[in-house]
């Protein structure tokens, strides 16, 4: 018989050892043990020889399948009868006592296994590496100098490679997030601001344009007051098309148009539109119904950001007709709301700090002068007014402004979630220790692959596929060398079969480092093997028992 090593446990579980009983005769041939039972069965701990006191939670199955000779010992590891036996970080061995096979009474060691010893030594190693603070142990006051070396990954990424600058309390992602809201609040008012300013169509003659229609009576001058006096223009047999143009200046972002006029006939209609500089198309923003007479009718259309010609000022708005005999307008007004560039806010609380220096306003281009602060904030302050310059792009500044600060506050979302959020921290920060290749003096790479599978093998469902089991392959000549750039084949044995390919695929990560994704059925079985080969490699096993 063959003592199985089950492996490390957390102390819950029921473990299975497999016992082949063959007979004295002939060693290839299987036999029944008749009497074989839980009260055959002893567990010793540590260096103890007082074995468990009771056999409580220990069970056997005599010809498992109805196959001669193969049975199993479980043992319920949450069975606390024998109080604290199975206690952590304590290693155990299983023995079968008074066992009758063929003619003859066996004693013999079966199995072992250990209880949070992977627990135990995955913590060392954290600690080892100063990777235990990313999600286990808390740190004193978050001293990122201590806990993080300059110029590495992580400090680069927290403080561009110096620690000893960084205050969690303004440079931690909860403050970032904090005034990421801000800057969202203030983009939403800059960009939803009450239009407070109208103008009119530019002067004759450059505020209106004719494509198709005729007998022009008045200009666009008319259209400038609501006074009565309307400018008509009648259509080409059939069509109308017309548009006026307007100057919102160079700050400013069109909200609607106010139309005031007539279309002749009933049953005819004008369509509206606004031109898209951008895209160099006309969008349709809506269409006005017919009616007999010249009574005045009131219409107003709401204008979007990119309906303006963005730097100039430049605003049109067409009207299309295929049926209209007359259109006669006696007002058109395009509102909108300016806002001020990132130099145009500059200007002035130049101006106004330089006027009351002592008073509210603070003068930005001024705060890198020693004169004025000992603080060097001017090249932070004036990179984020450059940043800030995409809200004069009218055709789409504001827009993106809004999702990328949508996009970072859901992404930063992740941080605030204690079920997860700091695990999968401690995910990819892990993931970048083993893509960076300056790690690999201290093969950090292996061990974490070692780490991973150690406590991936005790936590692998039955049935289940899965992705990523890392496999670190060593060259057979020193076994100590990482293998990149081989072709690795992967074969399994459930239940004692024989070996056979898996369904899963295998592919790898980096410099020796192979990530295994298993399919359902490479885990479909209690008792598992997995065998990893490769040209001029180590071979790799990995034995498992899966939980459900």
């Amino acid at each position: 018989m063959e003592i199985y090593n089950c492996g490390d446990f957390i102390g819950t579980e029921t473990i299975m050892i497999p016992v082949n009983a063959i007979t004295n005769a002939n060693p290839a041939a299987s036999i029944t043990v008749t009497n074989l039972a839980n009260t055959d069965i002893y567990i010793y701990k540590d260096a103890s020889l007082t074995q468990r006191a009771s056999f409580l939670g220990i069970a056997v199955d005599i010809d498992v399948d109805g196959i001669a000779g193969s049975h199993w010992v479980t043992i319920d590891l949450s069975n606390n009868d024998d109080s604290g036996f199975y206690s952590t970080g304590s290693q155990f061995i299983v023995r079968m006592e008074g066992v009758t096979l063929d003619t003859g009474t066996i004693n013999a060691w079966i199995g072992g296994f250990t209880i949070g010893k992977t627990k135990a030594a995955v913590t060392a190693s954290l600690v080892a590496h100063n990777l235990d603070h990313l999600a286990l142990t808390p740190t004193a006051a978050a001293d990122m100098t201590t806990e993080v070396a300059d110029d590495t990954i992580l400090s680069r990424v927290l403080a561009n490679g110096d620690t000893s600058a960084f205050v969690p309390s303004t440079d931690g992602m909860e403050p970032l997030r904090t005034l990421l809201d801000e800057i969202e609040a203030h983009v939403h008012e800059l960009s939803h601001g009450t239009a407070g300013i109208s103008t009119a169509p530019k002067a004759s003659p450059n505020g209106f344009t004719i494509t198709e229609g005729v007998a022009e009576a008045n200009n666009e001058d008319s259209t400038h007051a609501l006074d009565g006096t309307t400018h008509d223009i009648e259509d080409a047999s059939p069509n109308t098309d017309v548009y006026y143009e307007f100057n919102v200046g160079t700050e400013g972002i069109p909200v609607d148009v106010s139309w005031h006029g007539f279309v002749n006939s009933a049953g005819d209609s004008v369509a509206f539109y606004g031109y898209d500089f951008g895209n160099t198309a006309w969008v349709q923003i809506g269409s006005i119904p017919g009616s007999p007479g010249t009574g005045v009718i009131t219409e107003n259309f709401t204008l979007t950001t990119n309906l303006v010609e963005v730097g100039v000022g430049t605003v049109r708005v067409r009207l299309f007709s295929t049926d209209a005999t007359k259109i006669g307008t006696d007002q058109i007004l395009v509102s909108y709301t300016a806002v001020l560039s990132s130099e145009g806010i500059v200007d002035e609380w130049e101006s106004q700090s330089q006027a009351d220096p002592t008073g509210f306003h603070v003068n930005v281009l001024e705060v890198a002068g020693t004169g004025q602060t000992a603080n060097d904030n001017g090249a932070d302050i004036n990179s984020i007014l450059d940043d800030t310059d995409l809200i004069d792009d009218a055709t789409s500044g504001l827009a993106k402004i809004a999702a990328d600060v949508a996009a970072i506050l859901v992404d930063t979302d992740v941080i605030d979630d204690g079920t997860s959020g700091l695990v999968k921290i401690a995910s990819d920060v892990a993931a970048v220790l083993v893509d960076t290749a300056e790690l690999q003096t201290d093969d950090v790479p292996g061990l974490i692959a070692a780490l991973t599978a150690a406590l991936l093998l005790h936590n692998i469902q039955k049935n289940v596929a899965f992705t990523g089991f890392p496999v670190v392959m060593y060259l057979s000549s020193d076994h100590v060398t990482p293998a990149p750039g081989k072709t690795v084949t992967v074969q399994m044995s459930i239940d004692k079969g024989a070996l056979a390919g898996v369904g899963g695929s295998m592919a790898e990560a980096t410099q020796g480092l192979y990530h295994f994704d298993p399919a359902q059925a490479d885990t479909n079985g209690t008792l598992i093997t997995w065998r990893f080969t490769a040209a001029d490699c180590d071979d790799r096993w990995f034995h498992f028992q899966t939980v459900t």
